[in-house]
Protein backbone atom coordinates (compact mmCIF):
# COMPACT_ATOMS: atom_id res chain seq x y z
CA UNK A 1 0.00 0.00 0.00
CA UNK A 2 1.27 3.79 -1.00
CA UNK A 3 0.02 6.34 1.03
CA UNK A 4 -0.67 9.75 -0.16
CA UNK A 5 0.43 13.00 1.88
CA UNK A 6 -1.01 16.58 1.37
CA UNK A 7 0.35 19.24 3.14
CA UNK A 8 -2.97 21.61 4.66
CA UNK A 9 -3.25 23.87 7.67
CA UNK A 10 -5.38 22.89 10.97
CA UNK A 11 -7.51 25.59 10.31
CA UNK A 12 -8.69 24.46 6.65
CA UNK A 13 -12.09 22.41 7.19
CA UNK A 14 -11.57 20.95 3.89
CA UNK A 15 -10.43 17.79 3.28
CA UNK A 16 -7.96 18.20 0.15
CA UNK A 17 -8.39 15.05 -0.91
CA UNK A 18 -12.26 14.63 -0.91
CA UNK A 19 -12.85 18.40 -1.92
CA UNK A 20 -9.70 19.98 -3.41
CA UNK A 21 -11.49 22.93 -4.87
CA UNK A 22 -12.92 24.20 -1.43
CA UNK A 23 -9.73 23.31 0.80
CA UNK A 24 -7.53 25.28 -1.99
CA UNK A 25 -10.25 28.74 -2.44
CA UNK A 26 -9.95 28.21 1.25
CA UNK A 27 -6.23 28.02 1.46
CA UNK A 28 -5.86 31.09 -1.23
CA UNK A 29 -8.15 33.24 0.88
CA UNK A 30 -6.36 32.74 3.91
CA UNK A 31 -3.20 33.40 2.34
CA UNK A 32 -1.52 30.02 2.82
CA UNK A 33 -1.08 29.78 -0.86
CA UNK A 34 0.11 25.79 0.28
CA UNK A 35 0.86 24.81 -3.54
CA UNK A 36 2.64 27.50 -4.78
CA UNK A 37 5.00 27.29 -1.48
CA UNK A 38 5.61 23.66 -2.25
CA UNK A 39 6.20 24.37 -5.67
CA UNK A 40 8.87 27.09 -5.11
CA UNK A 41 10.48 24.61 -2.24
CA UNK A 42 10.52 21.09 -4.43
CA UNK A 43 13.18 20.98 -6.90
CA UNK A 44 10.42 19.69 -9.80
CA UNK A 45 11.91 19.04 -13.29
CA UNK A 46 10.02 19.33 -16.25
CA UNK A 47 11.56 16.09 -17.30
CA UNK A 48 10.48 14.57 -14.31
CA UNK A 49 8.32 11.63 -14.20
CA UNK A 50 5.23 11.45 -12.42
CA UNK A 51 7.04 9.41 -9.26
CA UNK A 52 10.40 11.16 -9.37
CA UNK A 53 8.08 14.43 -8.47
CA UNK A 54 6.46 12.28 -5.90
CA UNK A 55 9.52 11.13 -4.50
CA UNK A 56 10.68 14.56 -4.39
CA UNK A 57 7.85 16.12 -2.53
CA UNK A 58 8.18 12.54 -0.18
CA UNK A 59 11.76 13.78 0.56
CA UNK A 60 10.02 17.44 1.09
CA UNK A 61 7.97 15.99 3.51
CA UNK A 62 10.22 14.41 5.69
CA UNK A 63 12.81 17.11 6.12
CA UNK A 64 9.99 20.30 6.21
CA UNK A 65 9.62 22.46 8.73
CA UNK A 66 6.36 23.22 7.39
CA UNK A 67 5.39 19.65 9.16
CA UNK A 68 4.82 20.27 12.60
CA UNK A 69 7.11 23.24 13.56
CA UNK A 70 8.52 26.85 12.30
CA UNK A 71 11.82 27.85 11.79
CA UNK A 72 12.18 29.15 15.19
CA UNK A 73 10.57 26.03 16.46
CA UNK A 74 7.53 27.63 17.73
CA UNK A 75 4.42 25.49 16.68
CA UNK A 76 3.06 25.65 12.61
CA UNK A 77 -0.22 26.10 11.04
CA UNK A 78 0.75 23.12 8.87
CA UNK A 79 0.80 19.32 9.24
CA UNK A 80 0.18 16.72 6.35
CA UNK A 81 -3.10 14.79 6.04
CA UNK A 82 -2.04 11.22 4.77
CA UNK A 83 -4.86 8.24 3.21
CA UNK A 84 -3.72 5.14 2.21
CA UNK A 85 -3.82 4.59 -1.17
CA UNK A 86 -3.28 1.67 -4.13
CA UNK A 87 0.29 0.62 -4.58
CA UNK A 88 2.98 -1.61 -4.20
CA UNK A 89 6.11 0.43 -3.51
CA UNK A 90 5.71 0.83 0.50
CA UNK A 91 6.01 4.22 0.69
CA UNK A 92 4.97 5.97 4.14
CA UNK A 93 4.07 8.95 5.45
CA UNK A 94 4.48 10.15 8.40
Amino acid sequence: MENECMLTTFDNPFDPFEDFTSWFLYDVEKGYNTCSYIARIVNEDDSATEKETKEEIELFAADSPAAGRTDSGSSSIFYFACKQGQGDDGAECS
